[in-house]
């Protein structure tokens, strides 16, 4: 973006370069023309000459008047020079208190989770160089636990553990079988309310993602209108996408048919990548952006093109809360689902549980 003259970005506190570099580099930029703007004094740049009284000599009445540069009003006793942002430049922190509340996210540190809640045992394929251990001549593998929205039954213990009974003729062959069924649903289950979570913690981070660059855009529209003004005609400026309406929709979308971003994907960034894009796929027409939902006016007063960014920018923060609110009740009803489907009755029992399966439930007439 054009910087005013001879001046450089001034970083914002709160906006790490670090965690948030796109957001932070068009912060940097707008803050040097926020000062720049809010201090008429120190430069020829944009200003109001405003009355020192209601009417002049001759009777006129007086108003306020946005000049591009310093005119012959400027030593005239009936005007007095201010801020081309009038009373915004009062309250400069104004500009970015939005882009702070969605800072800061750091990645690195969503991703130690996001790896940890991702190494299944069940839900996961075997690692590149597992050996499958094929099944028993004549002998098929137990139907695999499909209840409802949940990721594949995707392990090889199942065949290994029926490869392990091949040749019992003993009762016990039976006891094990039912106990063996009993916990790999279970933790199927189990394992399926961590996925969830890290599903969760893809969608949290792409929200934020999507509304750092939403914002990140906002700015940048904001500087080039600064930087245009007073020029007769100052190029277009493209608001596809800029808003976060529809990006909610897209970020939040559960996934279906078949294995998650979280199970293809092997880092947080690429399951993010995907999931947007899998999101991207669905969306209607309805959905996405449209430009005129995102209007930064090119104003005669520069004031009021900061009052179309500042509604902009609310709504912004408002619908990523909005998706966060939403994200955090939907886990919790998705988790919840799956805490109540995971239970089961014991077949040599016919006792109900919610709790992991016990071996000595399924073989209490073994001899020890």
């Amino acid at each position: 973006m054009t910087l005013p003259p001879g001046r450089g970005p001034i970083p914002v506190p709160g906006i790490n370069a670090d965690t948030d570099p796109e957001l932070a580099k068009a912060a940097g930029e707008l803050n040097a023309w926020v000062d720049y703007l809010s201090n008429p004094q120190t430069n020829n740049g944009p200003r109001i000459y405003r009355p020192t009284v209601e009417k002049n000599i001759s009777g006129q009445t007086l108003i306020d008047v946005p000049v591009f540069s310093p005119d012959n009003r400027e030593g005239d006793p009936d005007y007095r020079a201010v801020s081309a942002l009038d009373g915004f430049a009062t309250m400069p922190d104004q500009f970015f208190i939005f882009a702070k509340a969605i800072a800061g996210i750091n990645e690195a540190t969503i991703s130690q989770g996001y790896d940890m809640l991702t190494k299944g045992c069940f839900t996961f394929p075997p690692p590149a160089d597992h050996v499958d251990t094929q099944p028993p001549p004549n002998a098929t593998a137990e139907k695999p636990v499909r209840d409802g929205d949940l990721y594949d039954e995707l392990g090889q213990i199942r065949i290994d553990w029926l490869s392990m009974r091949y040749g019992w003729t003993a009762t016990e062959h039976l006891d094990a079988q039912l106990f063996e069924d009993d916990l790999i649903r279970f933790q199927v289950y189990v394992e399926n309310g961590f996925l969830r979570i890290a599903e969760t913690l893809v969608k949290y981070r792409m929200i934020y993602k999507k509304a750092s660059e939403a914002m990140a855009k906002q700015m940048d529209g904001l500087t080039k209108r600064f930087a245009d003004y007073g020029k007769d005609d100052g190029a277009p400026i493209n608001w596809t996408s800029i808003i976060i309406t529809g990006i909610v929709e897209l970020v939040c979308a559960v996934l279906t048919d078949g294995v998650s971003a979280v199970v293809q994907a092997s880092t947080l960034a690429a399951a993010g990548a995907q999931m947007v894009g899998e999101g991207a796929k669905g969306a209607t027409s309805a959905e996405k952006p449209k430009e005129e939902e995102n209007p930064i006016g090119k104003h005669a007063f520069l004031k009021d093109t900061v009052i179309d960014y500042m509604k902009n920018m609310t709504k912004l923060e408002q619908d990523t809360a909005k998706a966060i609110n939403d994200l955090g009740m939907n886990l919790h009803t998705r988790v919840s689902q799956l805490e109540q489907a995971r239970r089961y009755t014991n077949k040599s029992t016919n006792a109900s549980s919610d709790m992991a399966p016990q071996f000595m439930d399924y073989a209490k007439n073994w001899r020890v």
